[in-house]
């Protein structure tokens, strides 16, 4: 049988359980914790900055064609459940009916909506980085925006993941 919450639970409110129940099992002596989103995630960004409005957040973008290229070639979760997880999504592409897309089209119109979302979000406390910068804006960003102090080990880190298709398992695989 489907298992429905009572109406008493809001969906929100059980996001933020869990992200509070997370930030508890940190480590002692993290200073700041992050969280990473996926990219479906943006189509909630703006009910995730209203739930969090004092947060900092950062939204990485790339070009569109080389989003496009790698999605079609390494299909993420939200493509390769499409049957499953469409009908979540559908409210975000204007009626359209989805049973009649390919999946390039699906994609493309899914991508779409991430950058429509992302576009009409609160800036407030958000920063929007370009992924072409992530080598010379990041740890800018995160020390400067957001006060975190980066020993030179953890500067070098960043870089060289930064230079690693993040997901590749063995870690091989230059980006």
């Amino acid at each position: 049988p489907d298992f429905k919450l009572p109406n008493i639970y809001n969906r929100m409110e059980i996001f933020k359980s869990v992200l509070h129940a997370l930030e508890a099992t940190a480590p002692k002596i993290a200073e700041q914790i992050f969280f990473k989103f996926r990219s479906w995630n943006t189509l909630y960004i703006a009910e995730i900055t209203k739930t969090f409005p004092n947060t900092e957040w950062l939204f990485t973008h790339r070009n569109g064609l080389e989003v496009l290229a790698s999605v079609l070639k390494t299909p993420p979760g939200w493509l390769r459940s499409r049957k499953t997880h469409q009908k979540y999504f559908s409210k975000y592409l204007n009626g359209v009916n989805l049973d009649d897309l390919s999946d390039d089209e699906y994609a493309i119109r899914m991508l779409g909506a991430f950058c429509e979302a992302a576009s009409n979000s609160d800036l407030e406390n958000g920063t929007n980085l370009d992924y072409t910068e992530i080598n010379s804006d990041l740890i800018n960003l995160v020390e400067k925006s957001w006060g975190v102090a980066l020993s030179d080990t953890e500067k070098q880190t960043m870089l060289e993941r930064t230079r690693i298709y993040s997901k590749d398992p063995e870690k091989k695989t230059e980006f």
